[in-house]
Formats: structure tokens, C-alpha cells, sequence
């Protein structure tokens, strides 16, 4: 049976079904005495590659003069996070920020962006950074 004839047996809406994954955030769980879990999804190629262009600034010939990967986690966590929406106006205004981008920053910690946007990369079909899976050089002596 050919790679075609096996995809065309998968059921498609499972295939393109975004995949998801809830994340408990421990610090707001530890501050509410509850289990507090943030709604994280997939991203699609458009908008991932959309994120990518926010965070790179250009020089005038077209080269690349820096990535900024705060701007980049940020607007990955602003698409992918479903659940709390940091573009909703009640949550901007309980926390003074004026943008989506400026509540992000507000209400988490950096390593928490980073867990976030982490997830949210791994569930768009990235591998995770994990340097305990790579293999370590062997030192001759």
C-alpha cells in the first residue's frame, strides 16, 4: 500500500484538527487554591510564518539586523493560548494594559512565556529543545 493510499484512509477532519493542550500554570493555581490551566493550540502555517516576519527587523538592503524573540513569543502566545484571550477588553482593563501585548507582559513571568510558547511550538509540530535527548561527544583521550 502506497504513503498516498494510507493518507487517504486517515479521516481528514482528525488530520487537520489543530491539536491542543491545557496548561496548568502554577502560580496562578497556587494564588486562586485551584487548578488553573491555560487553553494552548496549534498554530497554521500562515500565522506562525505571519509571527516569524513581526520579529525580525530588516535592514534597508533586506538583511537581517536582529530577531527579536521576545516580540515573537509573545504575538505565538497571543494566537495560541485560546483560553484565558489576552485580546479580551474585560482582562486588558482589570490589568491596566492597554494592548494584548502589554497584559502578556503584565500578568507573566518570563519563564512562563517561555513554558507557553514552548508548548505552543511543540504542539505546531516542532521538536522540543531538550538537550538531555542529544548525544553526547565522546572525549578521546
Amino acid at each position: 500500500m502506497s504513503l498516498t493510499d494510507k493518507l487517504l484512509q486517515l479521516d481528514s477532519k482528525k488530520v487537520m484538527e489543530k491539536p491542543v493542550e491545557m496548561v496548568e500554570m502554577k502560580r496562578f493555581s497556587d494564588m486562586a487554591g485551584e487548578k488553573i490551566e491555560f487553553k494552548c493550540v496549534a498554530l497554521d502555517g500562515d500565522t506562525h510564518s505571519d509571527i516569524q516576519k513581526r520579529g525580525v527587523d530588516l535592514g534597508k538592503k533586506g538583511n537581517i539586523r536582529d530577531i527579536h524573540m521576545f516580540t515573537v513569543k509573545v504575538h505565538t502566545l497571543l494566537e495560541g493560548v485560546k483560553e484565558p484571550s489576552f485580546k479580551d477588553p474585560k482582562l486588558r482593563e482589570q490589568y491596566g494594559a492597554a494592548t494584548p501585548t502589554e497584559l502578556v507582559s503584565k500578568i507573566l513571568l518570563p519563564g512562563e512565556i517561555d513554558e507557553l510558547y514552548k508548548r505552543i511550538s511543540i504542539l505546531s509540530g516542532f521538536e522540543a529543545d531538550d538537550e538531555d535527548d542529544e548525544p553526547e561527544d565522546e572525549v578521546k583521550n
